[in-house]
């Protein structure tokens, strides 16, 4: 069943989403950066996937925090699930399964921390 938003904990989702949004993607992009071993010159089309996976992992966060706020925890396997079926074949690259494996649990650890500490 869903639960209702009242103006008492409006300000407590709010800030949830806030938190989760942008100060969550520059801790996941920082901690990426530190364990990318590679300086490679940047070009246009990393540059689109980098920020292609940015959006996700914002839009991920946020659905994590819908999920949690809303007390459905267990659908959240199915947003992994289908994260992870979407990269099958880049897993193959060591390096990028690496990335993306990291980035995935920091967000998803921060989204959880974040929303738990909220309903509390």
């Amino acid at each position: 069943m869903l639960r209702y938003i009242s103006i008492y904990n409006s300000n407590d989702y709010a800030f949830c989403y806030l938190i989760v949004l942008q100060p969550s993607a520059v801790i996941v992009k920082e901690i990426i950066s530190y364990i990318s071993f590679k300086n490679q010159s940047v070009e246009k089309e990393q540059l689109q996937v980098q920020n292609a996976g940015y959006l996700i992992g914002i839009l991920e966060r946020i659905i994590i925090a819908t999920l949690v706020l809303q007390n459905q925890i267990s659908a959240i396997g199915f947003i992994l699930a289908a994260k992870s079926l979407a990269r099958f074949k880049q897993l193959e690259d060591k390096d990028f399964a690496e990335k993306y494996l990291v980035g995935t649990l920091v967000s998803v650890t921060i989204a959880l921390v974040i929303t738990i500490m909220v309903r509390l």
